[in-house]
């Protein structure tokens, strides 16, 4: 994984992640890689993945260190995907953990689930 942040290749960063989850879900180095795999799947556009990812990574670190990333990312991808309930309820999450980013993100959420 390291090798394939290194080289900048995105798509096999992804890829390499995606395996190493699967192979290993319950190694204590997966919780920066769920993380970043997040982040990687919302720039790509595949918001199912983000959900089924970042609910996954909250279940497995509910004290995780990229939570507040992971909360971001699963509400904008429930707003993408016109789930307005899921991404209230993950900016109201936010608050929480990163109040600025959170109060920003809601205010969009309104927007765009009017």
């Amino acid at each position: 994984i390291i090798q394939k942040r290194t080289a900048g290749d995105k798509a096999a960063l992804k890829t390499a992640i995606a395996e190493y989850v699967s192979r290993y879900p319950d190694d204590a180095k997966l919780e920066p890689y769920l993380a970043e795999y997040v982040g990687i799947l919302y720039a790509d556009k595949q918001y199912g993945e983000v959900i089924t990812s970042s609910t996954m990574y909250l279940q497995k670190y509910p004290n995780g260190a990229k939570k507040a990333d992971v909360i971001y990312h699963m509400g904008m991808a429930g707003m993408e995907t016109g789930n307005c309930q899921l991404a209230t309820i993950s900016f109201k999450e936010l608050k929480k953990l990163d109040a600025n980013r959170a109060k920003d993100a809601l205010d969009l959420a309104q927007t765009k689930c009017k």
